[in-house]
């Protein structure tokens, strides 16, 4: 892995997420957005472009809409759990 985006997400006291969950979303952006949104100084491109997984460079609405598509739905549960009345 690239030393410097690992050393960039080392949290300081208390200003992280304790969920796991959340910690792999964050590395999760960072990579795509090391991968497909920025220019790599030796390559001239970004990553992605140099493999052939893109065309273009992403800008960070590309980004937004994907997670867009991939967040479930707002709205209210389809069933509750009653209160118990004891």
């Amino acid at each position: 892995m690239n030393e410097p985006i690992l050393l960039s997400t080392k949290p300081a006291a208390a200003q992280f997420s304790k969920k796991v969950d959340n910690h792999c979303h964050a590395l999760a952006l960072c990579f795509v957005h090391y991968n497909f949104a920025r220019i790599h100084k030796t390559l001239k491109v970004s990553p992605a472009m140099e493999a052939g997984v893109s065309d273009r460079l992403w800008d960070m609405t590309d980004i937004v809409a994907l997670i867009d598509v991939a967040a479930p739905k707002a709205g209210r549960p389809a069933t509750y759990k009653k209160a118990n009345s004891n």
